[in-house]
């Protein structure tokens, strides 16, 4: 009997059990009120992106996107809305009902378009461990509350370019913070910063890249704490001296990465480098530094990625390379690019088994690839180019067969052997070797690199016919570049390529006379030059229907000929596209064309009526040339919308009637051609394009005397062609004040009176 009670107690009390946690379930996800409040408050401070919050309704906030509660409590703990994708980013303010969700532990809305200031009351979340915000559009002074945040762990305001900081004294405050990253903050007033990062014990990760950061004292370094240990530090982008090298040695025992690029770091590299000995990731590049690589690098045994380009080493550069051997040197990546090393040949760096990625570019290397470089099992990436290089070895593909990078342009390769030889290389995927002088034909066996995504033979003197053979089997190239050769495209009018290329620069090749109708099925360009490749023809309508987004365009010095669609709208275009068609023998009205950033009709047939062109163009519009065509009537008075606008070139055609007033609103006006026309009356005030460099209004019937504000208000005019007008009475004095001017041509005018 009293087994049989003590069943029925146990039954009792899981069937409890499991009503309590039933009930636990069924309100697991239903936050507290107040929470889902604050919550709804911040929804709705938001400008855009708050419709993309679709599982923010109800009352179960515990299952909306980016929240997470406490499963006791019910409390949110956890907001993550970022980084996402852009087309969701959240806009507006951060409101302050923020900080009635007391319980957040982790708050993530980096790279959103938030802005105003980080509100105040951020400070009392005494339970936040995680706050990043970084890439927003926040303003103002960091405030200082966050000095408050004693359990925060980790601080990321970075990218947030409007903000500053006049004084860091409020990190000290942080004792548990492991990673701070303030980078593109403006600290420029923060005099003391470096006395305040000494203070936080247990950092471990510092970002403060492009801060602006003030020189550190060298009399100050032996006062400051030294008893942090960082393992990884980035203070590239400050223009920092070698000043800061003591502190970063002395706090730098244990770094695993180490950044101080683009700074103003002038001595030899310290020998004290060496004393980094868990160093991996080291970035010196774009400094001042001077001499050689110092001998105690020989023991940074776990060096894997060293980055010293753009400096001004010296020396012999294989000496330089020796000082970084080592059998226990694991290094994998090593650049040493544009340093001006004492001419020479190619180091040998076969003893570095695990190197991957190696650029030497701009060293004053000469000669030939020499053949220890087929030793190099694990190099997939080489850089050699802006060298002198004249020759290649020959390659052996079984040691090189992991080669995927190679970059050899701006040598002085020459003949067909160096691109028949590399061709060798099975695994490459980019290969560049443009602007040298290769010449001859185009190897067949280029057709057998089935994993090339780009190839780049620009500026050479290949001469040769293109078919099908080819580029059968390149079905991964998205990008072909081979302009400036003699090259000749001979594919058959119904050949379907096996890639989709994203680019294609073919000027100065042949793929006429007819339009190449392999293009057809090239779904995805972007990119697409084919001017001067003998084409005369006129535009097939498959051509407008590209599902591409064709951001530039140019198929200029050509024939091609006929008019154009009367209408774009099937193109998908953005706002920084360049169009270009000059140089042909195109006719017929000028269609609307979508919102492009330049566009090029110029020399070509063109006629009618401007009239309503004008008004189809895009706002975005930056460069526009309709110069040497057959256009005729006058010019609409729609220009005050084309804010962006620098250049207008409407130069000989036939337009007349007056110059249109709205020009005068063109404030960021460099250059305008009207000259060789039929413009009559005076020229508008243009008082307010005050960074106008050139005018040509010559050859037209302009009348009228030589208006004084173009002297008192065109400051940076350096060309001002008015000849072949009707312009009369005196020069003005105010012209004396443009002290750039270079050209002035005022001739065949009734002008009269004394020279200034």
């Amino acid at each position: 009997m009293p087994y049989c009670g003590f069943n029925f107690l146990l039954y009792v009390v899981t069937i409890l059990c499991m009503n309590l946690l039933c009930a636990e379930s069924f309100h697991m996800n239903k936050c507290v009120e107040t929470d889902l409040q604050a919550l709804l408050k911040f929804k709705n401070a938001l400008i855009l992106g708050r419709n993309d919050l679709t599982s923010w309704k109800g009352e179960e906030c515990c299952k909306w996107e980016g929240i997470s509660c406490d499963n006791f409590t019910h409390h949110v703990i956890g907001l993550n809305l970022g980084p996402i994708n852009y087309t969701k980013a959240l806009r507006g303010k951060l409101d302050s009902s923020i900080c009635e969700l007391q319980h957040l532990i982790f708050l993530e809305l980096s790279y959103h378009y938030l802005e105003g200031k980080i509100p105040h009351c951020m400070g009392s979340l005494g339970q936040l461990k995680e706050l990043k915000l970084s890439g927003n559009k926040f303003v103002s002074v960091i405030p200082s509350s966050l000095r408050n945040l004693s359990s925060l762990q980790t601080l990321d305001i970075s990218y947030n370019y409007f903000m500053f900081s006049n004084d860091l004294e409020w990190l000290s405050h942080l004792s548990n913070l492991r990673y701070l990253d303030l980078s593109y903050v403006n600290l420029t007033l923060a005099v003391d910063w470096l006395s305040s990062i000494s203070k936080i014990h247990s950092l471990s990760e510092l970002h403060l890249y492009g801060c602006g950061l003030h020189q550190v004292t060298p009399k100050s370094i032996p006062h400051l704490n030294t008893s942090i240990f960082l393992k990884s530090l980035n203070l590239g982008g400050n223009s920092l001296n070698s000043s800061i090298l003591p502190w970063v040695i002395n706090v730098g025992k244990v770094l695993t990465n180490l950044d101080l690029s683009f700074n103003s770091l002038q001595q030899i590299i310290p020998y004290d480098f060496a004393s980094m000995a868990f160093l991996q990731y080291l970035d010196l590049s774009d400094n001042e530094l001077h001499g050689n690589i110092p001998k105690s690098f020989r023991s940074m045994c776990q060096l894997k990625e060293l980055r010293m380009h753009s400096n001004k080493l010296s020396g012999k550069l294989n000496d330089n390379i020796q000082q970084l051997c080592s059998a226990k040197n694991g290094l994998g990546r090593l650049d040493l690019s544009d340093n001006p090393f004492e001419r020479g040949s190619l180091p040998d760096v076969s003893y570095f088994s695990s190197l991957d990625t190696l650029s030497l570019r701009n060293t004053n290397v000469v000669g030939i690839l020499p053949k220890s470089y087929v030793h190099l099992s694990f190099l997939t990436n080489l850089d050699l180019s802006h060298n002198h290089l004249n020759g290649v070895d020959i390659f052996d593909g079984e040691f090189l067969s992991t080669m995927t990078t190679l970059d050899l342009s701006f040598n002085q390769l020459s003949g067909s052997m160096p691109l028949l030889e590399i061709t060798k290389l099975a695994s490459l995927e980019l290969l560049d070797l443009s602007h040298n002088q290769l010449s001859g034909p185009f190897p067949h066996t280029m057709g057998e690199l089935s994993s090339l995504s780009e190839l780049l033979l620009t500026s050479n003197k290949l001469n040769d016919v293109i078919n099908e053979v080819h580029l059968s089997n390149l079905s991964e190239l998205t990008i072909l570049d081979v302009n400036q050769n003699s090259l000749s495209f001979k594919l058959s009018s119904d050949w379907v390529a096996p890639f989709k290329l994203e680019t294609l620069y073919a000027s100065s090749c042949t793929l006429g006379p007819k339009f190449p109708s392999w293009l057809k099925h090239q779904g995805e360009l972007m990119i697409l030059d084919i001017s001067n490749c003998g084409i005369s023809d006129s535009f097939p309508k498959w051509f407008w229907n590209l599902s591409s987004s064709l951001q530039y365009l140019n198929v200029s010095h050509n024939q091609l000929n006929g008019p154009l669609p009367k209408s774009f709208t099937s193109m998908k275009v953005k706002f920084e596209n360049v169009w270009d068609f000059s140089f042909n023998n195109l006719n017929g009205s000028l269609p609307p064309f979508p919102e492009l950033y330049a566009l090029f009709l110029s020399s070509n047939m063109f006629t009618e009526s401007l009239s309503s062109f004008c008004t189809s163009l895009s706002m975005v519009l930056t460069y526009l040339d309709l110069s040497s065509n057959l256009l005729e009537g006058q010019l609409s008075n729609c220009w005050k919308k084309f804010e962006m606008l620098q250049v207008l070139n409407l130069a000989k055609n036939k337009l007349s009637g007056k110059i249109p007033s709205s020009i005068g609103s063109l404030r960021h006006i460099e250059s305008i051609h009207l000259n060789n026309n039929n413009f009559s009356g005076e020229i508008p005030p243009l008082t307010l394009c005050s960074s106008l460099a050139l005018i040509d209004l010559g050859d037209n019937n302009l009348q009228g005397i030589l208006p004084m504000w173009i002297g008192s208000h065109l400051h940076q005019l350096i060309v001002l062609r008015l000849r072949a007008n009707k312009f009369q009475g005196n020069i003005p004095t105010s012209m004396c004040n443009l002290s750039f001017l270079q050209v002035l041509d005022l001739s065949e005018n009734n002008i009269i009176g004394e020279i200034p």
